[in-house]
């Protein structure tokens, strides 16, 4: 027999438990079993079965009316019908929706009202999990646009839908699985609210406006909780999409969903579904026996702990969108701890919550909202992130990094923390078959002086184009060559953190040098420059990195690529140029003087005064952060002292405190000394 696993002890996982070891059951406990496991099942309250009072959709609009009565927003009819169908106890629900409070967060106050909602009647909104490594051709949610005050999400169609919906699914389906979350729910059913909020679907094919709850936090659990009621949960004989795929079509199957002229055709085969399934459960009792009485079979315990689960409601205060911010913080406050998110996953959500209030704000228009979205197949992967990166590490980077800082996630924002956030969408047109890498999250990635300097991208058609002109002192073509021969570097794993030593570097035979270096000494020479065209001429984003080998340069050849007599990639098994080579090339470079004669029509001065004012800025952002990470630091020294301990010795401290009193000092050098200087 399998062991319980509300009853197993670490360390003891091969022992049987026979039926006189295992602990008697307490009163509302049942034996659930899922595939060869059994669990026991403290159930949950019993579904309510009977007919729910006439009109409930009237009951709840007026509970809406009660709820919102103080703010600006005002429910439409439509919100009180479709919350109502979500319950199976309307009266319970007036009380509690009446009763909603005030959740207040930098974006915006919402209204939260806690009450039990039917599982088939709720629907996955926008799924953070796993969304880093969403492919091109994967369905993003549309930007919300706002209906007085609801989010309104507009797709072309209810198959595009469908389709974007399966992925959100999908993407929770390993992670449930890791994380057993079917036998938790067995085992006690959805302890943890699911947050929800009202939205409205259009579509551009005339299909009429539908009402849903959309669940923003909780879409593992409601994921579970379906695989339990189609009775697919008890093991991994189907992929995460053929998880989805079965959901979808058992929810919202296309012939009852599209085409269709009516405006509650989604809530009607939700309600299809919960009816159906609340049938099964009352058919399924086990005849009394002897002085056992009539207990519930297997189906019905299933169905019991999985058709109803608390959830908090979010409603608007405004209509003016900002409930759409203000969910978006809610749910990222709650996933901390154990139940974070991938950080991956968490900025590519962040960069996605960013740019949509930068769009709402007006600071986006909307092909440059699509640029950072969607792929465009016909452009170069390249060539979208270089756009990407001037629109917003250049052109619109101080509003970019004002949103960075309402999210919270950095006290003191740079250009590293930026490009962090924003590594994933860039990485979009490879996502899934080139790994993100932990290089996107350090200094020097990108040039620090791209939101400085003018930018000009030519976008051509060969990267080798702009080597001559970038030779010859064309600022623009060097730095679109630095910018889209790094990205290239990084996504194929040509440049990672080996090179700076630590995680693992410090193993390989790999020179230490910083990238800022790196990419110096490579723009330095013309050779420098010609890799790095290669690097972004003969990047594929439909390989993984080891399928994708970067040739040498050969300045004697046509194409300044080290090719085979085959016109193969001359260590192609190998992948080509690796780090070491990169390294002794930039070192080639730094040797040399980037300025083979001095340029007599350059100011000097005014040339020192540009720089000067450079590596200013840089040193203000990081005095910002230094104060930053004081402030933190005294914080939890004083949690520390409450137990008596302390978080450093006396050594480093003095040390730390020696260099920040030498850099004080230092500044004085450069103290203006005119009052206007």
């Amino acid at each position: 027999m399998t062991p319980n696993p509300a009853f197993t002890i670490p360390g003891a996982d091969d022992e049987d438990i026979s039926e006189t070891e295992r602990p008697a059951l307490a009163a509302g406990e049942l034996i659930a079993e899922l595939g060869d496991v059994q669990i026991t099942a403290r159930l949950r309250p019993h579904p309510t079965v009977h007919k729910v009072r006439a009109r409930p959709g009237q009951l709840i609009s007026r509970s809406l009316d009660k709820a919102t009565s103080d703010v600006v927003f005002t429910a439409p009819p439509e919100a009180g019908r479709v919350i109502s169908r979500t319950t199976d106890d309307p009266a319970a629900a007036d009380a509690q929706i009446a009763g909603a409070f005030r959740v207040a967060t930098p974006e915006g106050d919402l209204l939260a009202a806690h009450y039990e909602a039917s599982t088939p009647m709720l629907l996955p909104g926008p799924q953070p999990r796993g969304m880093s490594a969403t492919r091109a051709i994967d369905p993003l949610w549309p930007t919300p646009t706002i209906r007085e005050g609801i989010p309104c999400y507009r797709f072309a169609d209810v198959a595009g839908y469908r389709a974007t919906t399966a992925g959100d699914i999908a993407r929770t389906v390993h992670d449930l699985r890791a994380r057993k979350r079917p036998a938790e729910i067995l085992a006690t059913g959805v302890r943890q609210e699911l947050a929800t909020h009202l939205a409205i679907l259009t579509f551009e094919d005339g299909t009429p406006d539908q009402f849903v709850v959309l669940i923003r936090d909780g879409i593992t659990r409601w994921t579970a909780c379906m695989m339990l009621g189609l009775g697919i949960a008890d093991g991994e004989r189907l992929t995460a999409k053929q998880v989805a795929n079965r959901i979808i079509d058992h929810l919202l199957p296309t012939v009852r969903v599209s085409p269709t002229t009516h405006a509650d055709a989604f809530q009607t085969a939700q309600h299809t579904v919960r009816t159906a399934w609340l049938r099964e459960y009352e058919a399924d009792r086990l005849p009394a026996r002897g002085k056992e009485p009539s207990s519930l079979g297997q189906r019905a315990i299933h169905l019991n702990q999985i058709l109803v689960v608390p959830t908090r409601l979010y409603l608007p205060t405004e209509v003016n969108g900002e409930m759409i911010g203000a969910i978006d913080r809610m749910v990222a406050d709650i996933h901390t701890g154990q139940e974070k998110w991938d950080d991956d996953d968490q900025f590519f959500k962040q960069t996605l919550d960013i740019l949509h209030a930068m769009h709402r704000q007006g600071v986006l228009s909307n092909d440059e909202l699509a640029l950072v979205v969607d792929v465009d197949d016909d452009q170069h992967p390249l060539d979208r992130a270089a756009q990407i990166c001037k629109l917003l590490l250049h052109d619109k980077y101080a509003q970019f990094k004002a949103q960075i800082r309402r999210q919270g996630t950095y006290g003191a924002v740079h250009l590293h923390h930026a490009v962090e956030i924003l590594a994933a969408a860039l990485s979009r047109p490879w996502a899934g078959v080139k790994p993100l890498g932990s290089a996107w999250t350090y200094k020097g990635v990108l040039d620090p002086g791209l939101p400085h300097a003018g930018l000009i991208l030519r976008s051509p058609n060969s990267y080798m184009e702009l080597v001559p002109l970038a030779f010859g002192g064309d600022a623009d073509a060097k730095a679109e060559l630095r910018l889209v021969g790094a990205i290239a570097l990084i996504a194929n794993g040509r440049v990672s953190t080996t090179l700076l030593g630590g995680s693992g570097g410090a193993k390989k035979r790999v020179r230490r040098i910083t990238f800022v270096e790196l990419f110096k000494g490579l723009l330095a020479t013309r050779k420098g420059l010609t890799q790095l065209a290669l690097a972004a001429d003969w990047f594929h984003a439909d390989y993984e990195p080891a399928g994708d080998p970067l040739p040498a340069v050969d300045m004697d050849s046509k194409g300044f690529a080290s090719l085979d007599a085959n016109g193969h990639v001359r260590r192609a098994a190998v992948g080509g140029v690796q780090a070491a080579d990169l390294v002794d090339l930039a070192l080639e470079g730094l040797k040399t003087p980037l300025d083979d004669k001095p340029d007599d029509d350059v100011d000097p001065v005014a040339q020192a005064r540009d720089e000067m004012e450079l590596l200013l800025k840089d040193l203000a952002g990081d005095a910002e952060a230094l104060n930053t990470l004081v402030t933190s630091i005294s914080e939890l020294r004083g949690r520390a002292q409450m137990v008596g301990q302390d978080i450093t010795g006396m050594g480093p401290w003095q040390e730390t405190f020696d260099h920040l009193v030498q850099a004080q000092a230092g500044m004085y050098a450069f103290r203006p000394t005119g009052a206007q200087a």
